[in-house]
C-alpha cells in the first residue's frame, strides 16, 4: 500500500450528484454540515474547504480519513497532495518528487481534468509515465501494484494513489424525523444506521423491561453509534421503564404474549410526538413476531409509517453490517428478554383477537437524553492485572494518556499477531464498543483480552466501588 504526506483530503459523494440544480445546493450545505461536525470531534480546528464540484476538499494534513469514511453522504476519500501549476512541466516535475511511490513497483497513470490547461489527460498521463518509469519496475496498466492519479481544477492539481469506501447515502437530517425501535443487540442498530446513511434524523426509542443493566447495555451501542456516525445531528433518546407493562402482558394468552408485546412497542413509539415514522429492527419471518401475517396485523397499530431497513435481510447479512460498522461485539453482549411466552406462539395472528388482547401502555414514564448519554460506568467482566491497551482517536490520547499500549483504531485490527499470549491485556476505548470489537477478536486469536470503557478503566486505577453486573 502507498503512503503520501497529504496536505488535503479528496471527498467524493455519490447520490447527491443525482439530484436536480434546484436541489443539489441544498443537500451540499447538509454535507458540509457534517463534515465541519466529524473535523471538530477530531480536534480539527484549522482547516479549509472547497467545493471543486463533485469534490469537495478539506485543506488539512491531519489523520481524520477514518472519521471522515463514518460520515453519511461521503462515499470515498483519498488523502492527497495538492500543488498548484503554471505549465505541463510544473506538472512533471512536481510528479517526480514522488518517485517513492513507485519505487521498486509496478505502476500505471490516471488523470481527470476541468478547465482548459492546453494539454489532454491522456497526454499527459503518458508524459507521468514516462517521467516515473526509471524509478519503476515498470508500467501496468491494467493490474498495478499502484496508481498514481491526478485530478486537475485549473490550475490545481491534486496527487493521490488510494481511495477508501465511505458510508455513501446521503447526509444526516436531509431527510424526516425517525423514531427507530432500539435494544441494541444485533437488529435495531443495523436498521438505525441504515434510516441514518439514507438522510434520516433517527431518534432512538429503548424500551426497558429489565432494569439498570439492560439500560447500560442499549446505551453503550448507542453512545457509539452516536459518537461514531452522528455527524451534524444529535439524537434523543427515549428510555421507557416498561416493567409494569411486562408484568400486564404475562396475563395474555401465552401464545398471544409476544404479537401483543410488540404491539405495545408500537404504541408507545406511536405515542411519541414529532415524527414522521418508526423504524425497526424487523426481517421477514425471523421471529414470530416478524411473519408477514403478524407484520400486517402489528402496522394496524402505527399511526405513523413503520420503515423496515432489514426487512429482506437474512441474520448473516445483519451480522455482516454489524461488523462493518463496529458494534457486532458490543450487540451479542445485549441481553434480550426472553421470559414473555413459555409455548409454541402463534405467528398466524386474528387482529380481533390481538384488540381483545391489548395492554394499557398510557402510564409508562419517559426519560428523555439528548447526545452522549453519561451514566455511572460498569464493568461486566472480572477485571484483573493487565497491560491496558488505548484505542482511542489519537488527539484523545495525546490529551489524556493513559499509559500502557498505544494503538490506532482500526489499525489495531491488521496487527493482532503483535499481541503477547502469555500476558492479560485490558483494551479501552471511549465507550468500549471498539474495545469490543478488539478484545474479541484477540480473544479468537488466543490472545487474554478483555473490554472496558475509557471511565471504567479509570474508576479501577483509582480502586473506586464499581458495580459488578
Amino acid at each position: 500500500m502507498s503512503k503520501i504526506e497529504h496536505n488535503c483530503i479528496l471527498l467524493r459523494y455519490g447520490e447527491i450528484g443525482l439530484k436536480s440544480r434546484r436541489t443539489r445546493p441544498w443537500f451540499e450545505k447538509r454535507y458540509v454540515k457534517c463534515i465541519k461536525n466529524a473535523l471538530a470531534r477530531s480536534g480539527v480546528k484549522a482547516y479549509t474547504i472547497k467545493n471543486l464540484g463533485a469534490r469537495y476538499v478539506v485543506y488539512t494534513s491531519a489523520d481524520v480519513l477514518n472519521r471522515l469514511q463514518r460520515v453519511a453522504g461521503i462515499q470515498s476519500v483519498s488523502p492527497a497532495i495538492h500543488f498548484t501549476f503554471e505549465s505541463k512541466q510544473d506538472i512533471l516535475n512536481e510528479i517526480k518528487k514522488y518517485n517513492n511511490l513507485v519505487e521498486n513497483k509496478t505502476f500505471g497513470a490516471k488523470v481527470r481534468r476541468v478547465g482548459n490547461q492546453g494539454f489532454n489527460s491522456q497526454e499527459l498521463a503518458k508524459e507521468i509515465g514516462d517521467t516515473l518509469y526509471e524509478f519503476s519496475k515498470g508500467v501496468n496498466l491494467t493490474n498495478p501494484d499502484v496508481f498514481i492519479n491526478l485530478e486537475i481544477r485549473d490550475n490545481n492539481a491534486y496527487l493521490f494513489t488510494e481511495s477508501f469506501e465511505g458510508v455513501g447515502g446521503l447526509p444526516i437530517d436531509s431527510s424526516q424525523p425517525v423514531l427507530c425501535l432500539f435494544s441494541g443487540g444485533m437488529d435495531s442498530p443495523v436498521a438505525a444506521y441504515q434510516l441514518m446513511k439514507r438522510g434520516c434524523a433517527v431518534d432512538f426509542v429503548f424500551i426497558n423491561m429489565q432494569g439498570d443493566k439492560s439500560l447500560h447495555e442499549a446505551s453503550k451501542v448507542y453512545n457509539y453509534l452516536v459518537d461514531e456516525y452522528w455527524h451534524g445531528y444529535t439524537p434523543r433518546f427515549f428510555h421507557v421503564d416498561a416493567k409494569e407493562v411486562v408484568k400486564r402482558i404475562m396475563e395474555v394468552p401465552d401464545r398471544l404474549r409476544q404479537i401483543v408485546l410488540k404491539v405495545a412497542f408500537y404504541q408507545i413509539a406511536n405515542s411519541i410526538e414529532g415524527y414522521t415514522a418508526i423504524g425497526t429492527g424487523e426481517a421477514l419471518s425471523q421471529k414470530s413476531s416478524q411473519t408477514l401475517q403478524s407484520l400486517a396485523v402489528l402496522n394496524t397499530f402505527s399511526e405513523k409509517i413503520v420503515l423496515r431497513p432489514v426487512i429482506g435481510m437474512d441474520k448473516i447479512e445483519v451480522m455482516d453490517i454489524a461488523q462493518k460498522i463496529g458494534t457486532y461485539a458490543a450487540s451479542q453482549k445485549v441481553t434480550e428478554y426472553c421470559g414473555i411466552s413459555k409455548g409454541a406462539v402463534t405467528t398466524v395472528p386474528k387482529l380481533e383477537e390481538i384488540q381483545e388482547h391489548i395492554v394499557n401502555v398510557s402510564d409508562v414514564k419517559i426519560e428523555t437524553y439528548k447526545g452522549i448519554i453519561n451514566l455511572k460506568p460498569v464493568i461486566d467482566v472480572k477485571v484483573t492485572e493487565g497491560i491496558v491497551v488505548d484505542i482511542r482517536d489519537e488527539y484523545i490520547q495525546e490529551e489524556d494518556p493513559l499509559g500502557g499500549l498505544s494503538y490506532k483504531y482500526p489499525d489495531v485490527l491488521s496487527q493482532l499477531d503483535k499481541f503477547d499470549k502469555e500476558k492479560e491485556h485490558i483494551i479501552t476505548c471511549t465507550f468500549g464498543v471498539k474495545s469490543d470489537e478488539v478484545a474479541f477478536s484477540l480473544r479468537k486469536k488466543g490472545v487474554k483480552a478483555i473490554s472496558m470503557s475509557t471511565a471504567a478503566w479509570k474508576i479501577y486505577l483509582k480502586k473506586e466501588e464499581i458495580k459488578e453486573i
